[in-house]
């Protein structure tokens, strides 16, 4: 039985005594609970809490100014642990217009130390701790008030074990070496360039294949669904979808009966906005040439580019599968396809790569070039053996 305290917080006196609580912890766990469903912003319900000695559940619908936890979260004076912890760092950046200090992300920690990756946290307590998780709200409103006991438990079981989860996975990455790369991968989660997302249009599903004068115009549609998702509090895509764009983007009606013969106009929510559409359209033909966005270039997926790939997705599983990490914590397809098409142009990693640098390129990045080069090979080593693959010196 946990013998920890509990409460629910729902004044801001009981806030402030937690706050001051946290602050004089050496490391404190929290998770939140959220809905997007149907808003701009996600709607921040609850942030629970654990230290060694303290459970508690705030009710961010009853204290309305949580600016003091954030603070805390983003400069802790000790470890702040957490688990898939993207969510939370959007919360203190939106709170707080900063990002936090690098947090312990269970998730990342047990996927460098071999349980796995990416793990539910029902998944990551029972295999790195052998505990049971028993929640059936996964699929709650969080917004509806009062709470029921079973939410509570359920809120509470998502930090109840995080300490000890912390705990395991710190010494187990101690013992393989690779506390730094989780330090590393921690660092980057929270790193500007990793929580910045491209300019609205880049988002756009199909995006790649417009001409500069169709991208200014689908930049000036994208902005201003974005600032009607934003005064309407609306997620983005219920304002006008992404085939409706791009298609004004390429027609580029000028005038209303233009516009109503396209067929995403039938939905009757966009013909009240008929006007700004065609001003978002007037806006983009207006840009000049030169300040038209440039096109991204279209990569080479050769099938060169496709067979080298292939050939290093082998040799990045094999070693992997030698070392016990997850494939996907090192190398997307993506990467591989950047490396392939980088090294094959100037017989180099390419700078921006994940291979480049950092525990990845200790990990793999030389060997994946070496292969490239033609030093090593791929041999099938042992037919009965679990890895039968193995990467060898070209001739040893």
């Amino acid at each position: 039985m946990d013998g920890r305290a509990t409460r629910t917080i729902t004044d801001q006196e009981s806030l402030n005594d937690l706050c001051r609580h946290l602050s004089s912890c050496d490391r404190f766990a929290f998770d939140t609970e959220f809905v997007t469903e149907d808003t701009f912003t996600p709607v921040l319900c609850l942030v629970q809490v654990a230290t060694a000695e303290r459970l508690a559940v705030i009710d961010p619908l009853e204290v309305h100014d949580l600016r003091e936890f954030w603070s805390i979260v983003a400069a802790p004076t000790g470890q702040v642990i957490a688990h898939a912890a993207d969510a939370e760092i959007k919360f203190c950046r939106q709170e707080l217009g900063r990002l936090p200090a690098p947090l312990f992300d269970v998730q990342i920690a047990a996927g460098l130390a071999g349980f796995g990756y990416p793990l539910s946290y029902k998944n990551l307590v029972r295999r790195v701790i052998d505990q049971d998780v028993r929640g059936t709200e996964t699929r709650t409103e969080w917004r509806r008030r009062p709470l029921t006991e079973k939410q509570m438990h359920y809120a509470l079981e998502d930090v109840r074990y995080l300490l000890a989860v912390h705990d395991k996975l710190r010494s187990e990455l101690d013992r393989l070496g690779r506390l730094s790369w989780a330090a590393d991968e921690f660092r980057d989660q929270v790193a500007p360039s990793h929580a910045t997302a491209p300019e609205a249009f880049r988002r756009v599903s199909g995006v790649t294949s417009l001409g500069r004068r169709q991208l200014a115009v689908l930049r000036e549609l994208a902005a201003w669904r974005e600032a009607e998702a934003r005064r309407r509090n609306r997620p983005v895509r219920s304002v006008a979808a992404d085939d409706v764009l791009m298609d004004l983007a390429r027609r580029q009606p000028s005038d209303l009966r233009d516009l109503v013969m396209f067929r995403g106009m039938n939905r009757r929510n966009l013909r009240r906005v008929a006007d700004e559409l065609l001003a978002a359209v007037r806006q983009g033909l207006a840009v000049s040439d030169a300040d038209c966005p440039a096109q991204l270039p279209r990569p080479d997926d050769s099938d060169r580019v496709r067979l080298l790939v292939g050939i290093l997705q082998t040799a990045l599983a094999v070693l992997c599968a030698r070392e016990n990490v997850p494939p996907a914590m090192v190398a997307t397809t993506g990467d591989l396809a950047t490396l392939v098409r980088g090294y094959t142009a100037a017989a180099q990693l390419p700078a921006d790569s994940p291979l480049a640098s950092g525990w990845r390129h200790q990990f793999c990045g030389r060997l994946l070039v070496e292969l490239l080069d033609g030093k090593l090979c791929l041999s099938v080593s042992d037919l009965r053996a679990e890895i039968p693959i193995s990467v060898e010196p070209l001739g040893g």
